[in-house]
C-alpha cells in the first residue's frame, strides 16, 4: 500500500476542525511574540538606553529582507511586511523611551510615521525641519522623519546637518510597500542621534562644498573615477555674494566619511572641493518587484 502525504488540511472533515486548528496556530504565534518581547526587555534594560541605541534600521531591513525571501504561500508580501513594522515598533517601546517628531504642516508625513513606528508609537507634531532636529537632538525625540529633499527647497533641511553632533539620516520611508496618501505618494529619510550602520543593500548621503557650480556630468565623472556611484544629486547657494555651492550627493553602497574612495577625491568636474560631510545612510526599501507574489502562491 502506498503511503501518501497529505496536507495538513486535506483530513479535516468539517469547518469546525479547521477552526480549531487556526486557533492552535494563533495560539503557537502569540508564544513566539510573547518570547520575543520578554528577550527584547531584557536586551532594553541590559542597554539602558535612550532610543538612540535601541532603534536599529539597518537590523530591522535584514529581518524583513530574509523574511521575505523565505516567504510563501497566499499572504501577500506587502501584508508580512506590514505586520513585522507593527512589530518592530512595540519591540522598540519595550526597550525604552520611544517617540517620533514629524512636521505637522507636511502632507503624509504623519501617517507614513505611523505606518512604519506602528499605531501604538507617540508621533509629536512640531512646526518645521529644525524644530524636528532640535527634538531629535535634546532626546524629546528618539526619531525624527523629514521630507525627501527637492532640488527647489529655497532653504534645505540637509543643511542643518553640516553643523557638529547633529542626527544622522538612518532610514527612509516608506520601506515596504508605498503609500498611497491624498495627493500621491510620500517619501521621506528618517534622522535618529545613533550612527547608521550596514544593511547589506545601502545608500549613503555626503554632502560636498565647492566654489563654483558643478554639472550632474561632472559629479558622475568625478565619483566614477573613485569607483562610487551616483544614485541622485542636487546643488543649493544661498543669496550672499561668493557663496559656496553645497552638492548633496546620493550614493549607492555604504560610505562613510572616513570612506578612502572619498578621501582620494580632490575635484568635482574643475571644481575643488573645499569641505564635505557625510550625512548618514539609510537600507534600501523593497521595490514593488521584491513584492510581488511567489510563483504558486
Amino acid at each position: 500500500m502506498t503511503d501518501q502525504k497529505q496536507t495538513p488540511t486535506a483530513s479535516y472533515a468539517t469547518l469546525d476542525d479547521l477552526r480549531r486548528e487556526i486557533d492552535r496556530v494563533d495560539e503557537a504565534i502569540h508564544d513566539a511574540i510573547m518570547r520575543r518581547a520578554d528577550i527584547v526587555a531584557r536586551v532594553g534594560r541590559a542597554k539602558k538606553t535612550n532610543g538612540h541605541g535601541s532603534f536599529q534600521p539597518s537590523r530591522e531591513a535584514e529581518i524583513l529582507r530574509r523574511l521575505v525571501a523565505r516567504h510563501t504561500g497566499p499572504l501577500p508580501k506587502a501584508s508580512l511586511v506590514h505586520v513585522w513594522r507593527e512589530l518592530f515598533g512595540a519591540m522598540l517601546r519595550l526597550q525604552g523611551p520611544f517617540s517620533v517628531a514629524v512636521i505637522g504642516s507636511a502632507p503624509g508625513l504623519w501617517t507614513l510615521a505611523h505606518d512604519h513606528f506602528g499605531g501604538q508609537t507617540t508621533i509629536a507634531t512640531v512646526d518645521s525641519a529644525g524644530a524636528v532636529l532640535r527634538a531629535v537632538g535634546d532626546v524629546q525625540a528618539q526619531a525624527g522623519v523629514l521630507p525627501v529633499p527637492r532640488q527647489d527647497d529655497r532653504d534645505p533641511w540637509w543643511r542643518q546637518l553640516l553643523t557638529p553632533k547633529m542626527p544622522r539620516v538612518v532610514a527612509r520611508l516608506p520601506f515596504g510597500p508605498p503609500q498611497l496618501l491624498r495627493g500621491g505618494p510620500v517619501e521621506a529619510f528618517v534622522v535618529n542621534g545613533g550612527v547608521p550602520a550596514k544593511s547589506g543593500n545601502d545608500r549613503s548621503l555626503v554632502v560636498f562644498e565647492t566654489a563654483g557650480m558643478v554639472s550632474q556630468s561632472g559629479l558622475v565623472a568625478a565619483l566614477k573615477g573613485v569607483e562610487l556611484q551616483i544614485v541622485g544629486a542636487l546643488a543649493w547657494r544661498d543669496d550672499r555674494p561668493a557663496a559656496p555651492w553645497l552638492h548633496l550627493v546620493e550614493i549607492e553602497g555604504f560610505v562613510t566619511e572616513q570612506d578612502p574612495r572619498l578621501a582620494g577625491l580632490r575635484k568635482l568636474q574643475s571644481e575643488a572641493i573645499r569641505q564635505r560631510w557625510s550625512l548618514g545612510a539609510y537600507a534600501v526599501p523593497f521595490t514593488a518587484v521584491e513584492l510581488e507574489p511567489t510563483a504558486g502562491s
